[in-house]
């Protein structure tokens, strides 16, 4: 009876997209996007009057704001089935702000020790082979993009699973996301082309291009990678013994 309720993969990708497009709170982290970037490059607001110190400042306080506005639709995908509305969105925000941004800082720093270490490693071990510095920067370069375009294949995976649980320990978590994109694999096309192919289609479009072609992607990659999270959330959901690691009956 249960495996007849149970939709088929075509229907819950289906489903993860409409509920994104028809939730008035990923519209709004969305916007708020849109609206600083074109306040920032047009220079509408003229923040370089204020020096480097009021454009970290705007740029610090911008950021605040989208993490908090994402952590309350995370959470609000998380805890319902529905839509999530633009009351959900900052209701849930206040449960999660403080834990979803320490964890950010705690991944950033981890990011960090792990680049230095990676770097080092390929700095001595070039140094031995007697490498130029022009070889060593651009197999440094190399492998930099090459972890930039994992880091979002992973997160894909993560946030669901701190979100779904309500656990924000990094360690614990980031194991159950590493256990499940292993068990998974084989049918992770969807979500690898949800996450990459933005990235692709960023990479093919001229630097000279008029803005509104970068927002028009930047649009439609932000809804391709909250459809994955969806898509994730709702997979979770349906199978809970994936972030156990037991077996299910």
């Amino acid at each position: 009876m249960n495996q007849q309720l149970t939709p088929t993969e075509s229907e819950q990708r289906i489903r993860a997209a409409v509920r994104v497009v028809l939730s008035p709170g990923v519209w709004l982290v969305i916007g708020l996007q849109v609206v600083f970037v074109t306040l920032r490059t047009q220079t509408i607001l003229p923040l370089d009057d204020t020096g480097p110190t009021g454009v970290a400042l705007a740029t610090f306080g911008a950021l605040l704001i989208l993490i908090y506005l994402v952590s309350g639709t995370f959470r609000s995908f998380a805890l319902g089935d529905n839509t999530v509305s633009i009351y959900e969105t900052l209701s849930r925000g206040k449960e999660a702000f403080t834990s979803f941004l320490w964890l950010l800082v705690q991944v950033g720093l981890l990011l960090l020790l792990v680049l230095f270490v990676l770097l080092s490693l390929l700095y001595w071990s070039r140094a031995i082979d007697g490498a130029n510095t022009e070889r060593l920067v651009t197999e440094v370069v190399r492998n930099v993009r090459v972890v930039a375009m994992v880091i979002p294949f992973l997160f894909v995976y993560w946030f669901p699973v701190v979100f779904s649980t309500n656990d924000f320990r990094v360690f614990a978590t980031l194991r159950s996301a590493l256990r499940i994109i292993w068990q998974q694999l084989w049918k992770s096309g969807f979500l690898a082309f949800l996450i990459f192919f933005p990235l692709v289609v960023f990479w093919l479009v001229p630097d000279n291009s008029p803005l509104i072609v970068f927002l028009i992607i930047n649009v439609i990659a932000e809804v391709m990678g909250w459809t994955a999270y969806v898509y994730c959330v709702e997979s979770l959901a349906r199978n809970p013994s994936w972030v156990t690691g037991t077996t299910s009956t």
